[in-house]
């Protein structure tokens, strides 16, 4: 037996405790000096969250949001029942735990790794990466993913879709290595369901894991058998919502955010001046264009209810020059990504690639790890063809390297553990060097710098000027930061569809009047405007506490 096959029998505990501690309180330090903060997404899912509260189902459904963050944020609402100031502060709080949960899915994933390349070198006897290697180095990856790419204080999703990737690969692991019962295939069904219902994206990504799963049991007639309950299991828990998709849209689909997103990318939807008009909006002034919604949305801003809803049956032309222009920007994308945040990780397996003598040996070891890789690797590929967005791809930067790390084996006697070990502590020691003041520096943003807690202040401002919750108001301005109707729990039914504040007040007096008198012909009670206006001649405006918002009364 040579060193490696003992040291990899040999747990760090200790270190793997440092680490998984180092993390949570990177995690909370991030919700507590962010707590104010707020995101456009978190909006729309706190919404949705209120529709399942007060069984507005219709409006819950959604084809655009998938439903498990909502309905985690529906039940935490339901318990805490936060007011305006604990509102922003106490989804902080549910966010930390929702990154703890995760946390702790990459810990099992990173075990099944470390016991997976425990294995190999018992077959093949060579040298791999040891328990201690594997440790510093899968952490420290998941500190640049949880913390700087798929932050934990940013209200969406995707860090819930870290942890449905991290689970199965991990329970993929586990059956590859023949040690998986009959509950493992049930677990991985049920994981990789929820992750449907947590993103639409892990639907497609859960059927390339299924495939994955086929090309690892095809063997064996038992682990077919086995195979088929995980199908069965995920297409139990992702059924009902398919159906309330079809019973919500008229036809069936797994949700519509694929589809939308392509549309906005190439511009396909929406060839009207504004996109408005297809939503729940009416036209009632001109010069400049002025929009009423629907109130009966029961969101903050109707305006962005169930986008899927707004023109479902657009065409999607392909473009073949246009998908290229846009699939080379993303390239350019990855490669600024792999610059700025895995330099020192490919160096590491450059390394190895040039130990192994042959560039294309190299890329036959990382195929041969297609079971691991290709799910991951065939979302990256697939984010290709459209935007790339960093929160959408942490998890996901965190599993092609692990997946990488564990196609690296060297051939018995060509190379010492400990030389491993030594180029894991320079790559950890270089990433922290890189990344940790920008961490830190993070960490230092104070509440009273943020949006948000300027949203805070108008909402109680607003109230002080009697607005009461259920009550609706106008914007002048079309733009998703809006918080502060959320808080103050009521309704934005009127805007104009482009231009800012600052425009309003560039434009002569008449066609400000125009608006105002737009604003009027609706129900709202108040008319806003995020911007100071001239004094010298619009001396009707509050101005709302010291923030930078104006408002008029109305009706």
């Amino acid at each position: 037996m040579n060193e490696l096959e003992i040291k990899t029998h040999v747990t760090h505990p200790s270190l793997d405790r440092w680490c998984l501690s180092a993390l949570l309180l990177a995690g909370a330090l991030q919700n507590i000096t962010g707590r104010m903060a707020m995101y456009t997404d978190g909006i729309h899912y706190l919404d949705l969250a209120n529709c399942w509260r007060r069984g507005d189902w219709w409006v819950a459904v959604d084809a655009f949001r998938s439903p498990l963050y909502p309905w985690i944020a529906a039940a935490w609402l339901q318990i805490w029942k936060p007011g305006m100031e604990a509102m922003f502060p106490s989804i902080h709080v549910l966010n930390f735990l929702i990154f703890a949960g995760v946390t702790l899915c990459f810990r099992f994933c990173l075990q099944q790794h470390i016991r997976t390349a425990a294995a190999r070198s018992q077959a093949d006897g060579k040298t791999r990466l040891d328990s201690f290697s594997w440790t510093v180095l899968g952490w420290s990856l998941y500190l640049l993913a949880s913390i700087k790419l798929t932050p934990s204080h940013q209200h969406a999703p995707d860090m819930m879709v870290m942890g449905a990737c991290f689970l199965a690969t991990g329970f993929l692991l586990r059956i590859w290595r023949k040690e998986a019962t009959k509950w493992s295939y049930l677990q991985l069904g049920i994981v990789l369901g929820l992750g449907y219902l947590t993103k639409a994206i892990l639907f497609p990504v859960s059927l390339l894991y299924l495939f994955s799963l086929f090309i690892l049991t095809a063997k064996h007639k038992q682990g077919m058998v086995k195979a088929f309950l995980t199908v069965l299991t995920f297409c139990v828990v992702c059924t009902p919502w398919v159906i309330a998709l079809h019973w919500k849209t008229d036809h069936w689909t797994t949700g519509a955010a694929g589809k939308l997103n392509h549309a906005w990318v190439f511009v396909y939807a929406g060839q009207s001046k504004n996109t408005s008009d297809v939503q729940q909006g009416r036209l009632i002034s001109k010069d400049p264009d002025y929009f009423q919604y629907n109130t009966t949305a029961g969101r903050t801003y109707a305006a962005d209810y169930d986008p899927a809803l707004w023109k479902w049956n657009y065409p999607v032309p392909f473009n073949l020059r246009d998908q290229v222009h846009v699939a080379v920007v993303n390239l350019f994308q990855y490669r600024w990504f792999l610059n700025y945040y895995g330099a020192p990780f490919v160096t590491l397996i450059l390394f190895w690639m040039f130990l192994r003598g042959s560039l294309l040996s190299g890329v036959k070891d990382l195929i041969a790890e297609c079971q691991v890789l290709l799910p991951i690797a065939s979302v990256l590929a697939g984010y290709l063809l459209l935007w790339v967005y960093t929160r959408f791809i942490g998890g996901y930067f965190v599993l092609i390297f692990m997946g990488a790390f564990l196609a690296m084996a060297f051939e018995a006697g060509s190379i010492d553990v400990s030389v491993l070990r030594k180029a894991a502590i320079a790559i950890v020691a270089t990433t922290m060097l890189l990344h940790v003041p920008d961490i830190a520096n993070d960490f230092r943003k104070e509440e009273s710098e943020s949006r948000q807690a300027t949203q805070l202040k108008v909402a109680q401002a607003m109230q002080k000027l009697g607005l009461k919750p259920g009550d609706t108001v106008a914007v002048v301005q079309r733009h998703f930061w809006e918080y502060w109707a959320f808080l103050a729990r009521v309704h934005i039914v009127a805007s104009t569809a482009e231009g800012g504040s600052e425009d309003f007040w560039k434009v002569s007096q008449d066609r400000r009047a125009k608006i105002i008198e737009a604003a009027r012909s609706t129900q709202a009670r108040w008319l806003l405007v995020n911007s100071a206006p001239d004094k010298t001649t619009e001396n009707d405006w509050v101005r709302l506490g010291d923030t930078g918002y104006y408002a008029i009364p109305l009706n």
